[in-house]
């Protein structure tokens, strides 16, 4: 998958329930279907997505997110 935009929404344990209990299956259904023998596997995926994002931090100011042009650019990674 190339050039195409997505969006990819939490609802960890809310509104559905995965084999593996957490929203790290979601990502590895979708490389399943749209690159089919990628690297990726659950334990691999789960510690990924386990630190670095603001929310594992809620606690912290994140004065950053305030200013929408402080933003990354469209196709960088403004996550770790």
């Amino acid at each position: 998958m190339t050039g195409g935009k997505i969006a990819i929404w939490d609802f960890d344990g809310t509104l559905g329930h995965r084999r593996y209990g957490t929203w790290a299956e979601c990502p590895l259904e979708v490389l399943d279907v749209q690159q089919p023998g990628h690297h990726w596997a659950f334990p691999e995926m789960f510690e990924a997505l386990a630190t670095g994002f603001p929310w594992h931090a809620a606690q912290d100011p994140h004065l950053h997110l305030n200013d929408p042009d402080a933003l990354p650019a469209t196709g960088s990674s403004g996550w770790p």
